[in-house]
């Protein structure tokens, strides 16, 4: 009986030297627990998920963490950049041009985008509008 509660005492003792880190080579629970914790909810990360959703044409969802990118950081001009792409390939146009418009007032020098905005128009049949946005994407140094 007292190897048994000896062998239980070496093994409590073990799962707290595992535990709290003191094996050499052997990362402790709070590490592991880190290395599978969900990832940060911050603007570059929902970003970089929503251009991988939408790589995979998965654009609802893509446009789900650029919203989430966005409410985290109003000011990061490529969640509003890649929502806006995301827009587009829905067809959903002039939600895509309010994210243009949003990306041209953070950044005047997105060529991108103002030539992009200026697709749109040109696709919904505003030639004016149109023009306006390209002459905006040259003064912005963009190939037109």
């Amino acid at each position: 009986m007292r190897i048994l509660w000896f062998a239980v005492l070496i093994l409590l003792v073990a799962g707290g030297l595992y535990l709290f880190g003191f094996v050499p080579g052997v990362p402790s629970a709070p590490s592991l627990m880190a290395a599978v914790a969900p990832p940060p909810d911050d603007a570059v990360t929902n970003t970089s998920r929503g251009v991988a959703l939408a790589n995979m044409g998965r654009y609802q969802e893509a446009i789900e963490h650029f919203d989430r990118a966005i409410a985290a950081d109003p000011g990061y001009v490529d969640a509003w950049r890649n929502k806006a792409l995301a827009l587009n390939y829905l067809g959903r146009y002039q939600d895509a041009i309010a994210c243009y418009e949003e990306v041209t007032r953070l950044d005047p020098q997105d060529g991108d985008a103002w030539y992009s905005m200026g697709a749109i128009y040109r696709r919904l049949g505003d030639g004016p509008k149109a023009d306006e946005c390209f002459e905006e994407a040259r003064r912005a140094g963009y190939p037109v």
